[in-house]
């Protein structure tokens, strides 16, 4: 397995190219910085945590989006005693507020973050709370339940601004949105 800092250069030079990269790390799959298209052709990105265990496995899908960054760009360290957090509980893939792909992928689930448009690495022009923050997720709930390793459930997790994403996308109804993917 490389270090960490490799890790990071590699996914630098990838970027740089518009490409996204794939680490098995333990016993999870990585996909990072993958091209997700919403309606008018933006492309955000998302990094897709799966269970290894149960590669080949159409699973549930925990759905974290938001404008704070999928590669974990929140250091909770600068929270008065880390926000309440048992620190020695969370994952090196932990994002503040999000679901742990370390835990909930041993459940049986796949864990995904996604950069909202023009947060991050995803592109377009930043949009807070508006309807287009909504259409975008509709758009992402249904490419994400399309996918091949998606059992067609996808639920949405998280605290604070993800929450607040939650109900944007919930307005917009879209089908496979569950409120507890099984």
């Amino acid at each position: 397995m490389a270090d960490i800092e490799t890790l990071q250069i590699e996914l630098e030079k990838t970027r740089r190219l518009g490409k996204f990269i794939k680490v098995v790390e333990g016993d999870l799959i990585s996909d990072l910085d993958i091209p997700v298209p919403v309606r008018d052709g933006t492309l955000l990105r998302a990094n897709v945590h799966r269970p290894l265990d149960q590669e080949g496995h159409r699973l549930p899908v925990l759905f974290n989006y938001s404008v704070y960054g999928k590669d974990g760009a929140t250091d909770i360290s600068i929270f008065p005693a880390t926000a309440g957090l048992d620190t020695a509980r969370l994952t090196e893939h932990y994002v503040f507020e999000a679901a742990d792909p370390g835990w909930w992928c041993h459940r049986g689930y796949i864990v995904v973050y996604v950069d909202a448009r023009g947060s991050c690495q995803s592109d377009g022009d930043k949009s807070y709370y508006s309807r287009d923050v909504g259409l975008d997720g509709y758009d992402i709930v249904e490419w994400l339940a399309k996918q091949q390793w998606s059992n067609g459930k996808v639920a949405m997790y998280g605290a604070s601004g993800y929450a607040m994403l939650q109900w944007l996308v919930a307005a917009e109804q879209p089908p496979s949105l569950a409120v507890r993917p099984t």
